[in-house]
């Protein structure tokens, strides 16, 4: 479990494509302690194992092609960078909301505007996850947790503070650039519930 708030970013070393995966690279900061084999990062919002580690913090990931195909991991380059987040401990607090690290599908950012000392963003959703999208609900877009500021259609609108376009990718992610996306765990449960019942 993660919480979306966001810790560092991390540079991609290399991707490797291989037969059957896809080794990920990361050069982790040198501030990021305590990472061990087996433990549980979220990159980018998706939830990836660590397969190796050595003594320049190289943290290596295998991504799997279920994983490719629902994100956007596989457009990742050489030195590009990427938010992280350890696990979320237990007994810790929840500053965000409550993410699995599973990405559901990508959206595409459509508009990205400066409104007085926040900068609004405008992200068009595939339209299985927009239903499950309700204003001033929670979202997580490339592992950061948001609230929705309001719905339009295909797309959704949400608010980022000065902080949150400094210390995460969003900061330099602009029109066109693609975002993982993970919806309000708790609004899909409540959702499936209720088409079972009305099934009934």
């Amino acid at each position: 479990m993660f919480t979306g708030i966001v810790e560092d970013l991390a540079r991609v070393e290399s991707v490797k494509k291989q037969k059957e995966l896809t080794k990920l690279i990361l050069q982790f900061p040198k501030e990021t302690a305590n990472i061990s084999l087996g433990d549980s990062i979220c990159i980018n919002g998706i939830c990836l194992t660590v397969v190796s580690i050595n003594q320049n913090k190289m943290i290596g990931f295998d991504v799997v092609s279920e994983t490719l195909s629902k994100t956007n991991i596989s457009l990742l380059d050489c030195n590009d960078l990427v938010n992280i987040e350890r696990s979320m401990a237990m007994g810790g607090r929840i500053e965000g909301h409550i993410l699995q690290g599973h990405v559901e599908g990508v959206g595409k950012i459509i508009d990205k505007k400066n409104i007085g000392d926040d900068v609004r963003m405008f992200i068009e959703i595939p339209p299985k996850l927009m239903k499950l999208c309700i204003e001033k609900g929670s979202i997580s877009l490339d592992g950061v947790s948001l609230t929705i500021a309001s719905l339009k259609k295909k797309l959704i609108e949400v608010a980022l503070i000065p902080y949150t376009l400094k210390h995460t990718t969003l900061g330099f992610k602009g029109k066109g650039s693609t975002l993982n996306i993970e919806t309000d765990i708790l609004g899909k449960y409540v959702y499936n519930m209720m088409k079972k019942y009305e099934k009934v």
